[in-house]
């Protein structure tokens, strides 16, 4: 399994961020549970973006390069987890969503709102491939934060690095085994995490103290040395 690129990483960011904002768009009464799951998201975007600028500051070190071979698999198994949850909530936010034109003095706009046969049914229909409600979709996106902001913590010290990564890869990567129910999974990450953190991780304000509501592609990072792979790329060996 390839470690994904700086580029990768800041993509997943963008995809986060863009759902973020999609998720209770048209509605100002939406469902708590769907502000819950926006503040989630959006958490997660920063923290990818927030690993993407780390890993960049860090370009020159080269901790994660120099890392063993199970702790480069883990990151990616961590980065991995977190793309097929946001492309699955793409899809989701595709299959789901209405999206009208809307008359104004100069011309139209384009909105989205959620159907309403979601906003009839959203707390029983299922919101993760693995069959998890709303709940356990939020509960999914802050582990996915946790889990990379502990890896951004870590990336600095090897030594640290190599021992946080493969304890929360191998928990990460049991979620997407059949069998078992879905929120004891999330749980099991969530000790491994405390556990190794002494608590939840604290996603630390941006860097250059800029607004956290703009899109990752604000961020001005020279990624010409990095190869231009799509996120799929890592998918694979």
């Amino acid at each position: 399994m390839s470690l994904p690129s700086i580029g990768d990483i800041l993509m997943l960011s963008q995809l986060a961020w863009k759902i973020g904002r999609a998720f209770t768009a048209g509605r100002k009464g939406a469902p708590a549970e769907f502000l819950d799951v926006e503040t989630a998201i959006n958490g997660l975007a920063k923290a990818l973006k927030l690993l993407a600028e780390t890993l960049f500051a860090e370009a020159d070190n080269g901790v994660l390069s120099k890392a063993d071979n199970d702790t480069k698999s883990g990151v990616a198994t961590i980065l991995l987890s977190c793309q097929r949850t946001l492309q699955d909530l793409d899809s989701l936010l595709d299959q789901y969503q209405v999206i009208t034109k809307q008359r104004t003095s100069g011309g139209f706009t384009i909105e989205r709102s959620w159907s309403d046969l979601v906003l009839a049914t959203y707390q029983t229909m299922m919101w993760t491939s693995e069959g998890g409600n709303i709940q356990a979709l939020r509960n999914m996106v802050n582990m996915h934060t946790s889990t990379i902001a502990l890896t951004m913590q870590a990336s600095k010290s090897l030594s640290r690095l190599e021992s946080t990564v493969s304890p929360m890869a191998s928990k990460v990567d049991d979620i997407r085994d059949t069998g078992g129910d879905l929120n004891d999974k999330l749980e099991e990450v969530h000790r491994v995490v405390v556990g190794i953190n002494g608590e939840t991780p604290r996603i630390p304000p941006a860097r250059d103290g800029g607004d956290d509501s703009r899109p990752p592609s604000s961020l001005r990072l020279d990624t010409r040395q990095q190869d231009n792979r799509s996120p799929e790329s890592f998918t694979t060996a």
